[in-house]
């Protein structure tokens, strides 16, 4: 078996265990939203839609560096988009070039970085960029979006 075959076999396989992950990293993906939600009730009433829940699941964790290497090595994703919260967390949402995969990466201020969702989307739409957000009127007037992404 020549070695291209061989890596593409490897990486068929890593993907196919990925996935068995998706349903238990989607649950981390609702549990952060959630946590999020739980911070936000500190500053305000939390809306009546939410609801709170606890549910147990696993998170991959690493060091930011190993995060980074092994999700470019393992997958060929790179981080794209990034956020850094005054809690001193960061977020990353990493994505292949080919927009087949991405997962959704949180760096704690305790120096670990865990994937909180991750995914494989075979056509390609795995990170798509919104194309014209429609930000809200900072007077606060209301304003309905003209493509419906938002």
């Amino acid at each position: 078996m020549d070695s291209q075959k061989q890596k593409t076999n490897y990486l068929d396989r890593r993907m196919n265990e990925r996935k068995k992950w998706d349903w238990i990293i989607g649950i981390g993906v609702f549990l952060a939203f959630l946590a999020g939600a739980v911070e936000l009730a500190d500053a305000q009433e939390t809306p009546s839609s939410f609801q709170t829940m606890t549910v147990p699941f696993y998170l991959v964790c690493s060091t930011p560096v190993e995060m980074r290497d092994t999700l470019l090595s393992e997958h060929g994703e790179i981080a794209l988009v990034a956020g850094w919260l005054d809690t001193g967390n960061q977020w990353l949402l990493y994505t292949s070039q080919s927009g087949k995969t991405m997962s959704f990466v949180v760096h704690k201020s305790d120096g670990q970085a865990c994937i909180i969702w991750s995914g494989v989307s075979e056509s390609g739409r795995a990170f798509i960029p919104n194309p014209s957000p429609q930000w809200p009127d900072e007077t606060g007037a209301t304003t309905q979006p003209q493509d419906k992404w938002n």
